[in-house]
């Protein structure tokens, strides 16, 4: 008892205590191993578990599991080992009375036992007890057709498996035992028994007998020749080194009576399929590979047994059934096709699960590629591989890139058409993209029908699904006839370009970017991924030169050729493609653009040019200066001459000097060396040798004396939502495109296909609202609103609608008209204030840790700056690009106890000068300071520079004000990384990261926009009556229908629908302190306040401006229709306002009284409303309904966002807790 912890007794709770120990770290376990030795464990752990009512048995066992080698070590392992079997000898033998000893305990006996035996390596360590647990599971299954503990024998079985598998030909002198208890046994265990002597034929098969030998042997190893029992262990087991035991197996002849032997047991087992489960046959079929390959035996012992396991509907037995059928391809030569058919038929079943179905076509792909024939076995079954209409899109993608396969084989042979199209049906995606012609060849066929199914994606976005599927498809069809394991790719490829095959691409390709413009980015991603393969390099050349020679004289020099500007770099990157005709379509591009907008020189004119002349670089990069030297000329002749841009017309004056003083290979070399050129040649001009500080130390530690902070701290500091700030990034539903792909923005310059008159008619529509015979209201398109824009679709069937709906549907199209589409260019940006300061103490304490005899920056006399300081930022946060800031220079902070002098008129260091706003001067005399580090007198008559306002010296903050200007594509929280790169004293770069910027809800908060020609005096009631229509239209998903609202510049993009949603929050807190949170958080936001109680304490504060007091009496509504409110809104949900203070007095008169649903309750409780607005860029809206009593306030929120709704709730908690 000495030995187990002082004659203490584990209990439950230390045996929990211990497993969670074990778990969590070695150290743990070493403590715990220092004062109870592991033997000792393992005896209590055992006498539990033969315990009747101990909770812990199956941890228990997991324990001893898991830590086996933790708790016997080497020197314990024999004691251990032996006190595991003689435990496992007396469960095995205990009578089963329900409780105490089941047959699960003896099965996780038998389980836990061989595993701590194949862990701890007991064939070397604890020889004998391992000879005693192999002869007492051997002993227990000797027990043939004895039922009742069947599913013991077969855990003991597996066992012996596990040691066969660990330590191969251990069982080789029983295997003639063990194949008669196969023959013997009857029940559900004879499975555990074949896959035994299946195991243990293996290893002797792939281990011991190698020799060749055509001599028949004496001996047969089938026959019985010695006991079962005692057993010993192999010598040459004994004598191995631990995990490499097969190395040490002896090598026998392989004898013609060894072969007999082996047949013999084989065959008996292939007889016996039909008793294995799926399981159970994959693991058989898996060993007899490795068999039949070690023996050469042939596959036809498996062909009666195995061809009825085709039909069946497990995808175990399939898989099986094809891993066969690929290995002895010979044995089952002539059923390929039967295969083929049975898996085409699989994938064609709609009542099969999914997964199945993919399954199906991934071994139709593989049969056909492991069988290697020399024709096509699935060819024939292209006309049932066509996509269907309800299939999934996964079944569609796995489908087209079957018939790709079919495709590119009948494209190799030359191969008819099928039967049985119609000449209207054989058009497919040709008529979809009216190209007028219908295809000949059958692989044009496969490819037109194929692409039918997944035409939707000549009008979806280029986002979608069934778009990225589409190019895929078309991507496949391309690659299939040259596979990346091909001989001769060159070859192939040849071969395939000329086929009709790639012809139909290449002219679905060109109608796709002439007649979709979103589609041009996919097209080239699908050019950069054939450019980048080298097996398919080929391809991507020949699809350029066919959108240079059959595509470029199609394009019209308009307002939509800068959506082909990539597409028109690719083709000048590439040196084998002449750039003339590319060349002239650009001068008339730029010739009729600097015709349509003279006198016009903004942003966007100055973005094409540089484009124009970005492409005009990769000319001279790419190309002899001789091939295209006369269209260049003339390009850029008329740009230096004509285009409105002053940078534009100095670039293109420098490359038209270059094109002509240069000679070709010099041009091209300069230009490619580009800006890394410049830096090198001016970091040549200094010669100053970098520190160690500056390389290592300084760029690892910039945040400890660069600080970038925030100037208003966040309301909701420690927020969830600031960790996970991309939970909710998706797309966005209700006709808006998907937020993660922004369309390419040269598509929002105006694109209209009517004069210019039409446009002008479009222009001046608006709605018109007239009234029918029976009082209903008819909404239709009129002429007389000057703010529609030009191509947007209009709807002439006149809508139906009462008086209530068309007033609010007229406020939110108002509305929404001032809303920028962000999907066409810029949305609506939020700054965030931050201050970056520099702290020069920090930065000397740093190099004096680093470098002790190195000079501090103080020596000079000055304070340290840093210069050239350019912070750039960065968020994966669904955000718009944010524009980097740049700093010219940052002056350090005044140090605690100041060393340094501070700059004036005679300092020869200062870098502040009268030019100045931000500074003071003044006159020691005038300021009457001192610095008490100054060692003359002289010194007090310099003049010194302090911040105005400043009372002392230490009082002055050379910080810079940083404004981060950032787009939100969708309300949501993030955090912001910085990155800075700035210039020392020294002249050396340094470059590092800063603290993350946190963006909170309440940065988001912005103020809605206006229409511009609104007065001032109307806008607190337009304010008022925006936030009435938003709050009925933000009821509940789909109120308004199927309506939709066009955006700002929205042009031919589809409009935005309101997908409401609604929560309710109860605040606990007084009125006053509410009202003071609301008036000092959500101030800007309050459109209207009502209640007279409420608007007077309003009015007295004076904190709200310009807010609207309706003239309605407060009242509180339980619901329904008859209980709304004078807004038109319902009432607040049936909640008791109770005073959560007992001491308080009159509790009974504070409350509110509820009455029968539909009838009007009094406010009694009930001090006003506040009605708040927040506009959440990109276009989303917060409406806050706050009906504010004396000790509660209930607030009614309603979105058309519905992920915000966890962001405000954490916001109202803070609001509270804020005052």
């Amino acid at each position: 008892m000495a030995e187990r912890g002082s004659g203490k007794l584990l209990g439950v709770s230390d045996w929990e205590q211990l497993f969670q120990d074990f778990r969590a770290s070695l150290d743990l376990q070493q403590k715990w191993l220092a004062s109870w030795p592991g033997l000792t464990i393992v005896d209590q752990a055992l006498q539990s578990i033969t315990k009747r009512e101990f909770p812990l048995k199956a941890p228990l066992f997991n324990f001893l599991e898991e830590n086996g080698c933790a708790l016997l070590g080497d020197d314990d392992a024999p004691a251990g080992m032996a006190m595991l079997v003689d435990s496992l000898k007396v469960v095995l033998h205990a009578p089963v009375d329900g409780v105490a000893i089941t047959y699960g305990l003896k099965e996780q006996m038998l389980v836990m036992v061989t595993t701590v035996a194949i862990d701890v390596d007991a064939i070397h360590t604890a020889t004998a007890p391992f000879e005693a647990l192999t002869e007492t599971l051997l002993g227990f299954i000797s027990r043939t057709n004895y039922a009742v503990d069947r599913h013991v024998r077969a855990t003991a079985c597996e066992c012996l498996k596990a040691l066969e598998m660990a330590h191969p030909c251990l069982l080789n002198l029983c295997v003639g035992h063990v194949f008669s208890f196969c023959q013997s046994e009857r029940t559900h265990a004879s499975q555990a028994y074949k896959l035994l002597l299946t195991a243990i034929l293996h290893n002797m098969a792939c281990h011991m007998y190698t020799g060749k030998s055509r001599q028949a042997g004496a001996n047969s190893f089938l026959s019985i020749t010695l006991p079962l029992v005692p057993f010993s262990v192999p010598s040459y087991l004994a004598a191995s080194n631990a995990r490499q035991e097969a190395a040490a197996v002896p090598a026998r002849e392989l004898s013609a009576g060894s072969v007999k032997e082996f047949k013999r047991a084989v065959a008996y087992l292939l007889q016996h399929l039909d008793l294995l489960t799926e399981f159970g046959m994959l693991e058989f079929v898996t060993r007899f590979l490795n068999i039949a390959k070690a023996l050469d035996l042939h596959g036809s012992l498996l062909r009666p047994t195995v061809s009825s396991h085709l039909y069946v509907y497990n995808p175990v037995m399939i898989h099986v059934v094809l891993v066969i059928i690929t290995q002895f391809a010979k044995a089952f030569e002539g059923v390929e096709h039967v295969t083929v058919k049975r898996l085409a038929t699989l994938c064609r079943e709609s009542q099969q699960p999914l997964p199945i179905r993919l399954l199906g076509l991934h071994w139709l792909l593989g049969l056909e590629k492991q069988l290697k024939l020399e024709t096509s076995i699935i060819e024939s079954q292209a006309p049932g591989l066509y996509p269907r209409m309800y299939d999934p899109l996964a079944l569609q993608a796995l489908k087209l890139e079957t018939l790709a396969q079919c495709a590119a084989q009948l494209a190799s042979l030359e191969a008819t058409g099928f039967d049985g199209h119609s000449s209207q049906s054989s058009m497919g995606i040709f008529k979809v993209l009216n190209m007028g012609v219908a295809p000949a060849d059958t692989a044009s066929q496969i490819l037109n029908q194929g692409l039918l199914c997944l035409s939707s994606f000549t009008w979806l976005p280029p986002s979608s699904t069934e778009t990225r599927i589409a190019f895929f498809v078309l991507h496949s069809f391309l690659t299939a006839a040259v596979p990346h394991k091909g001989s001769s790719p060159d070859a192939d490829i040849g071969t395939f370009t000329k086929s009709p095959l790639f012809c139909t691409i290449q002219l679905i390709l060109v109608k796709m970017a002439l007649k979709i413009l979103t589609l041009i980015p996919c097209i080239l991603k699908l050019l950069d991924q054939l450019l980048a393969c080298e097996t398919h390099h080929s391809l991507g050349e020949h699809l350029l030169r066919t959108f240079n020679d059959d595509l470029l004289p199609q394009l019209a020099p308009n307002r939509n050729l800068p959506a082909y500007f990539p597409l028109l770099e690719r083709i000048a990157e590439n040196k084998n493609i002449p750039p003339a005709r590319l060349l002239e379509l650009l001068t008339l591009y730029i010739r009729k653009r600097v015709e349509e907008e003279k006198g016009d020189r903004g942003l966007r004119l100055w973005q094409r040019g540089n484009q124009v002349l970005g492409i005009c670089c990769k000319v001279l990069m790419h190309h002899q200066s001789s091939r295209g030297f006369h269209g260049l000329v003339q390009l850029l002749t008329f740009m230096c001459r004509f285009f409105p841009d002053l940078d534009c017309r100095d670039t293109a004056r420098l490359y038209l000097r270059m094109l002509i003083s240069i000679p070709g290979e010099p041009l091209r070399k300069i230009l490619r060396h580009g800006d890394k050129g410049i830096e090198e040649a001016n970091a040549s001009q200094y010669n100053t040798v970098s520190s160690h500080l500056s390389k290592q130390a300084t760029q690892l530690e910039v945040p400890e004396y660069v600080k970038l902070t925030r100037e208003s701290t966040l309301l909701v500091r420690h927020s969830w939502s600031l960790v996970l700030y991309n939970t909710f990034q998706t797309g966005v539903s209700g006709g808006y495109t998907d937020l993660s792909v922004r369309v390419p923005e040269v598509i929002v310059e105006e694109v209209s296909d009517q004069p210019k008159d039409a446009n002008d008619e479009v222009k001046n529509r608006s709605l018109q609202v007239t009234t029918n015979e029976k009082g209903a209201l008819i909404v239709q398109e009129s002429e007389t609103k000057a703010k529609e824009k030009k191509g947007r679709p209009t709807d002439t069937v006149p809508r139906v609608m009462d008086a209530k709906t068309a007033t609010i549907l007229g406020v939110l199209r108002q509305h929404f008209e001032e809303i920028p589409d962000y999907r066409n260019g810029f949305g609506v940006k939020i700054t965030v204030r931050c201050k970056l300061s520099f702290l020069g103490e920090a930065l000397q304490r740093l190099q004096a840790e680093s470098d002790s005899s190195s000079n501090s920056a103080n020596e000079s006399g000055s304070w340290p700056a840093i210069y050239a300081v350019v912070l750039s930022f960065i968020t994966t946060g669904l955000y718009g690009p944010i524009p980097s800031v740049h700093v010219p220079f940052l002056l350090s902070e005044p140090p605690q106890k100041s060393s340094w002098r501070t700059p004036g008129i005679d300092s020869p260091t200062s870098v502040i000068t009268d030019a100045d706003q931000q500074f003071n001067r003044g006159k020691y005399k005038d300021k009457k300071k001192a610095f008490p580090d100054q060692d003359s007198d002289d010194d007090r008559d310099h003049e010194i520079l302090l911040l105005e306002g400043s009372k002392d010296d230490s009082s002055i903050v050379n910080s810079e004000t940083i404004l981060v200007e950032l787009e939100p594509k969708q309300p949501v929280p993030t955090l912001v990384d910085a990155h800075i790169v700035f210039s020392n004293e020294d002249g050396h770069t340094v470059q590092g990261q800063l603290d993350s910027i946190p963006v909170g809800i309440e940065d988001l908060f912005q103020k809605p926009l206006l229409p511009q020609d609104l007065p001032l005096s109307d806008q607190p009631e337009y304010l008022f009556s925006l936030f009435k229509a938003l709050f009925e239209a933000c009821s509940g998903p789909g109120h308004l229908g199927g309506e939709t609202f066009p955006l700002k510049n929205s042009e031919s993009q589809p409009g935005v629908s309101i997908e409401g949603s609604e929560s309710v929050k109860l605040l606990e807190g007084q009125a006053d302190r509410i009202v003071g949170a609301v008036e000092q958080w959500l101030g800007p936001f309050v459109v209207a306040v009502s209640g007279s109680s409420l608007t007077g304490m309003v009015k007295d504060g004076g904190v709200l401006k310009h807010p609207v007091f309706p003239e309605e009496e407060f009242t509180f509504h339980p619901g329904g229709e008859s209980g709304r409110s004078s807004y038109g809104w319902p009432g607040p949900v049936q909640l008791r306002l109770e005073d959560s203070m007992s001491n308080r007095g009159e509790q009974s008169s504070s409350n509110v009284n509820l009455r029968a649903m539909g009838t009007e309750v009094s406010s009694k409780g009930g001090l006003g409303c506040f009605f708040v607005l927040i506009f959440l860029p990109p276009r989303y809206h917060l409406l806050l309904r706050m009906e504010v009593s004396d000790w509660s306030t209930l607030v009614r929120i309603r979105t058309d966002h519905w992920p915000c709704l966890a962001h405000v709730d954490e916001f109202l908690e803070a609001l509270v807790m804020s005052r």
